[in-house]
């Protein structure tokens, strides 16, 4: 490149730059539309650049991509989101930014998780080391963990994505409470805690965009398991940009739910053969069209096509996210051949249960611990354990139980003959 050309990529540069700290600014005040216009404008700037130019400009792009990317998905437009990570990694790969690799493959990872794309998760945790602890790829393999029931795992997996509170992606640990809640039964304390997080935070960051959606889904997904749970008062109003295929499957779940089966076969219909629908979104859309479908062969057509989706792609939480009366046999017949399916047949079908949440051996011997009076430096010494491990069981103790306080756990295992379990001598 001559100088003439060097001096050209820099005023590129700048102006890039200044773009994106007025798109970071806005980002931080909620105002993610307009961010995400000012990322639009860096798009449109970059498009009239001669491409071997800003081939040359990659290692000072890497940090305004990751700006860019960051907008993009606090909007809520998961696929420019998606994009956008996708092509920080290419950049950060190619200029050797390692830190930056590692965020945008966790994220792309994240993304894939929600979408219940597990094989797509899997190969971008995987692509190096590095990738599989970070906070965003730890709680996609949380998302993973749930979908398929495997609640210890997911909240293992949860608690060690703490580090997120201190990040924008802080509303990814209140939907993964939110989704192991609905599924224990622990929906009180849940709500409690979602309220405290939400309060704990600069409000502008969740009254829009992405944050404000998750936060409504979180609130609605504990809401409706208990609806003795206090609600978050939230402005519909500022919901920003969400994907477009996530706007269908609500806006047909809500027409299900008010009972306009017109439409939601309006909304449901045109995506059945849309390529571009993610995994976990065409699950929904055929369960829900299959509800309000007027043609009974057509229905059993698409509610089998879900099952066997759900069952390949272990998605089962996707059965808990619509209305599936009147898919009993046909989930029935599933199950007997599908474990982890039979385990959801309770909650599908109705049917109560007396037992408690899955608890570990290790959970139920610090409960009969508490219920004893001991304290935690106690059980620590009679367990062999350090007193932050045995914090880390009575937090997720209380969690499964749905309580907040010692005094209830030890009340529980007082009135319920299967509890606690004495320590092994």
């Amino acid at each position: 490149m001559t100088d003439g050309d060097d001096e050209d990529a820099r005023s590129v540069i700048d102006e890039l730059a200044t773009l994106t700290q007025r798109a970071v600014e806005l980002r931080r005040s909620g105002r993610f539309a307009a961010s995400v216009d000012q990322v639009r404008a860096c798009h449109r700037l970059l498009e009239g650049v001669d491409a071997d130019e800003v081939r040359s400009m990659e290692a000072a792009l890497v940090d305004l991509r990751r700006e860019w990317a960051i907008s993009l998905s606090l909007a809520g437009d998961d696929i420019a989101g998606l994009r956008a990570w996708e092509r920080v990694w290419d950049t950060a790969q190619a200029t050797g930014r390692e830190v930056e690799s590692v965020l945008a493959a966790a994220t792309v990872a994240y993304i894939h998780a929600v979408h219940g794309d597990r094989r797509y998760a899997g190969l971008w945790v995987g692509r190096a080391d590095a990738i599989a602890d970070h906070p965003l790829a730890t709680a996609a393999r949380a998302m993973l963990a749930i979908d398929c029931l495997d609640l210890d795992e997911a909240q293992r997996l949860a608690d060690a994505a703490q580090p997120l509170d201190g990040t924008e992606a802080w509303a990814v640990l209140v939907w993964l409470d939110a989704r192991i809640a609905s599924l224990t039964g622990s929906t009180r304390a849940a709500m409690t805690r979602l309220r405290a997080t939400c309060l704990a935070h600069y409000p502008k960051q969740w009254e829009s965009g992405l944050n404000w959606y998750v936060i409504a889904l979180a609130t609605h997904r504990l809401t409706r398991e208990d609806r003795g749970a206090t609600t978050l008062r939230l402005d519909v109003g500022r919901a920003g940009e969400i994907a477009v295929e996530t706007n269908h499957v609500d806006a047909a779940l809500a027409a299900v739910e008010k009972g306009d089966p017109a439409a939601a076969r309006a909304l449901t219909g045109p995506l059945l053969n849309d390529p571009d629908l993610s995994i976990r979104a065409r699950v929904l859309i055929e369960l829900l069209h299959a509800s309000v479908a007027e043609d009974a062969a057509e229905a059993e057509v698409l509610v089998e096509a879900a099952l066997e989706t759900i069952s390949r792609e272990q998605i089962y939480t996707a059965l808990l996210d619509v209305p599936v009366a009147g898919f009993e046999p046909a989930i029935v017949r599933r199950a007997a051949t599908d474990d982890r399916l039979a385990r959801l047949l309770p909650r599908i079908l109705g049917e109560a249960s007396d037992e408690l949440p899955a608890l570990t051996r290790r959970e139920r011997t610090v409960w009969w611990y508490l219920a004893e009076g001991l304290n935690l430096n106690q059980i620590a010494a009679a367990e062999f354990l350090s007193p932050n491990t045995v914090k880390t069981h009575v937090r997720s103790l209380y969690r499964k139980l749905d309580v907040n306080t010692r005094a209830a756990a030890v009340e529980l295992a007082r009135t319920h003959p299967n509890g606690p379990l004495p320590p092994t001598s």
